[in-house]
């Protein structure tokens, strides 16, 4: 479960339910594979790694399903060999971030009570677990690793469940930036434990796991400090309004001089009052070594101009610019252009946000 952020270009569309997009990231089919290779084409191991496919995506569905009873928006489910994230496009509070996130674990329990029940149905034992789970039998394998899913989820490090349950109960009595700050900050310290564990005892895998729960505590730290920043400010407060601008019928050679004389890396191409396209830096360069300085910006602009309302929140244009990082944002005022608002400019206000902030708690 997580934050809203761009569809991930390495993944693939499977199907969709209630109205959620399931994704499949492209390494997923890389450990099918792995593990096809390793079992030597072996029937019980492509049923098994097929089962626990269908038990992560449980797994994500209880999150999704349970953040659509509480109003929430879902942008899609990804799965990973790490495990699936369930993308949320609003932000819980904190009592519901603790029942959608319980939500994922408790689907791996009933699974993993149901496989147990069957199991003792059929008169297992509980000393012969280990030997046919070994063996690659379909229920003791369901079994174990739904326990496994439950257990490793809840460890309290972002980006598992464990990690969230933390800050959704640190969030009930404190800022959520705070509250995310302290659990990321386990997380990281986790993280970091299980790397030297998996250094000193050879076990790749579990650095490998490491090195995903340090990153995600990062960006999950990252991403509530920019949402902390952003909260009660708008795209105007943001926005710079001193830009120069290129009209549709220049040339390159013209862009080339406005980019020579300003700080600007994109430019609005304008058709009268009109924004039709944005020229960047690179398009430039790109366009002066094909058709030279007499070229026109026309040819080489993006036509695809994103616009946004200034009195929208901040924290749309922060979501907006995080997943097209070198976008380019026009702020409009009842349709009228008046600004412009990228990701270097952003970061700068949330720069200085922070250090205003700073200044007034010292």
């Amino acid at each position: 479960m997580s934050a809203p952020a761009a569809a991930s270009p390495w993944s693939i569309r499977l199907a969709t339910v209630r109205g959620i997009p399931i994704r499949l990231h492209f390494s997923f089919l890389l450990l099918i594979v792995w593990i096809g290779i390793v079992s030597r084409g072996q029937a019980t191991a492509v049923v098994n790694i097929l089962a626990l496919f269908g038990c992560v995506l449980l797994h994500e569905l209880g999150h999704a399903l349970t953040a659509q009873k509480f109003g929430i928006r879902i942008k899609d489910i990804t799965l990973y060999p790490v495990g699936g994230v369930a993308m949320l496009v609003d932000r819980p509070k904190p009592k519901q971030e603790f029942w959608i996130t319980l939500a994922g674990p408790s689907v791996n329990v009933v699974i993993a009570l149901a496989a147990a029940v069957a199991l003792a149905l059929q008169g297992a034992r509980p000393e012969t677990l280990q030997s046919a789970f070994e063996a690659g039998a379909f229920l003791p394998y369901l079994l174990v690793a739904n326990v496994m899913l439950a257990v490793f989820n809840m460890i309290p490090a972002f980006p598992m469940d464990g990690g969230r349950i933390l800050r959704s109960v640190l969030a009930m009595t404190m800022p959520h930036a705070r509250a995310t700050r302290i659990a990321g900050t386990i997380g990281q310290g986790l993280a970091i434990l299980f790397g030297f564990l998996g250094l000193f005892t050879g076990q790749i895998v579990l650095m490998i796991i490491a090195f995903f729960v340090f990153v995600g505590a990062g960006a999950e730290m990252g991403q509530a400090m920019g949402l902390a920043l952003t909260e009660g400010r708008t795209v105007r407060e943001a926005m710079f309004t001193r830009f120069s601008v290129l009209q549709h019928g220049d040339t390159l050679g013209r862009a080339a001089e406005l980019l020579l004389s300003t700080t600007q890396a994109d430019f609005p191409v304008m058709s009268g009052s009109e924004v039709v396209g944005v020229l960047n830096r690179e398009a430039i360069v790109r366009g002066l070594a094909e058709a030279g300085p007499t070229g026109y910006v026309a040819g080489y602009m993006d036509r695809n101009v994103e616009y946004i309302e200034g009195s929208e929140p901040l924290s749309a244009a922060l979501e907006r610019l995080s997943s097209n990082p070198r976008g380019l944002l026009v702020v409009t005022e009842r349709g009228i252009p008046v600004g412009l608002l990228n990701a270097e400019n952003l970061g700068e206000f949330l720069m200085l946000q922070q250090a205003r902030d700073a200044l007034r708690q010292a």
